[in-house]
């Protein structure tokens, strides 16, 4: 008996001694991969402030984001194996390759930022004011190394516009290049020393729900300037960078703008990258954003058009809604029905906290 006890001790002990350093290991080492899991909805009411602007909707507008964790440790990574709403996804899908992550984290955050000005330029313009963005420009700062950009771009250069479409800023840049399969060609109309020229680049997508850098550039928006006739304030909420949710800042800064509740007191999430024209363009991480917006609750959810598909499959019961337009957005949610909430909508009218300003 007593030599069959000792193995077992030996073996206790190395439980002993190792069961810290692997706990040690969970705490330290790397994960292999990146991890992503939807954010919690918050109501964009809470987050959009206009000055004058007192009416609260029946229902509510929500963003629909995502968390991403680049670098979790092993211990993180072993967890989420365990969790149906965290996806693991490949390094380079959660942290630029050739950016360090600071560098990353303001890229993403001026991306957030322009977001936000562009859903108060297309907001304010949607509901009767005029609102000109001055001389507003896309600089090349850098170019990754390795990529087909290294040899075509320069730092200086300013981009005009993408696929024939003109282009004021960043997010704009990256809303098109979203709506491109990874590897197919995007055509740039390039400024460079006062002279045009045409360069043709593979769209390369940015990490996930940051959507930067793209087409293996760094760029930066340059003298972006408007005059609003209120002053509006948009807190970030769950997003943590990134334009994607442009299009429901948007319509969050117009429900406080105008007399009219969108809502019709429903609960409606949504996301999409929103250009100065009022398009609307594709995010990341479409899937995740349409279950987490069912499981909170949700009843709509407004999705970029070429999305679609991918979105429906998503949802369960919650009606998914796709749009191109910001216009297209505001006149779907006319059609909803306000039947079952025992209230009356006010129609689309004139009268606005912009009038105060006028």
């Amino acid at each position: 008996m007593h030599g069959l006890a000792q193995p077992r001790y030996i073996a206790l002990g190395m439980v002993v001694f190792l069961l810290p350093l692997a706990i040690i290991a969970g705490y330290v080492a790397p994960g292999p991969a990146g991890l992503v899991a939807p954010a919690a909805l918050e109501p964009l009411e809470e987050l959009v402030r206009v000055d004058g602007a007192t009416a609260t909707p029946a229902g509510h507008l929500y963003l629909a984001a995502l968390r991403v964790n680049g670098q979790p440790r092993l211990g993180q990574w072993l967890l989420a194996r365990l969790q149906s709403d965290v996806e693991r996804v490949p390094q380079e899908r959660a942290m630029p390759a050739g950016l360090d992550g600071s560098d990353f984290e303001q890229l993403s955050q001026r991306l957030l930022t322009e977001s936000q000005r562009i859903a108060e330029v297309v907001a304010l313009r949607k509901a009767g004011a005029q609102v000109r963005v001055e001389d507003s420009e896309v600089q090349v700062l850098s170019t990754l190394p390795g990529t087909p950009a290294e040899l075509e771009l320069r730092p200086g250069d300013v981009i005009e516009a993408a696929d024939g479409e003109a282009v004021q800023t960043v997010a704009e840049l990256v809303s098109i290049v979203y709506g491109r399969l990874a590897g197919e060609p995007v055509e740039l109309r390039v400024r460079r020393n006062g002279r045009t020229r045409w360069v043709s680049l593979p769209a390369a997508h940015g990490p996930l729900d940051t959507e930067g850098p793209v087409l293996g550039t760094v760029c930066a928006t340059t003298g972006f300037d408007y005059q609003a006739p209120v002053t509006i304030r948009i807190d970030s909420g769950p997003v943590a960078g990134g334009p994607a949710a442009g299009l429901m800042y948007a319509l969050g800064v117009y429900n406080a703008l105008c007399t009219e509740d969108i809502t019709r007191g429903h609960r409606i999430a949504g996301a999409g990258t929103l250009r100065l024209s009022g398009a609307v363009g594709p995010v990341d991480g479409i899937r995740l954003k349409v279950q987490a917006a069912e499981a909170g609750g949700a009843e709509y959810f407004l999705t970029p058009a070429d999305q679609a598909a991918a979105a429906q499959a998503a949802a369960r019961k919650m009606e998914v809604i796709p749009v191109r337009t910001f216009d297209e957005a505001l006149d779907a949610l006319r059609r909803l029905s306000e039947s079952d909430h025992g209230f009356r909508v006010v129609p689309p009218a004139s009268d606005t906290t912009l009038a105060s300003a006028r």
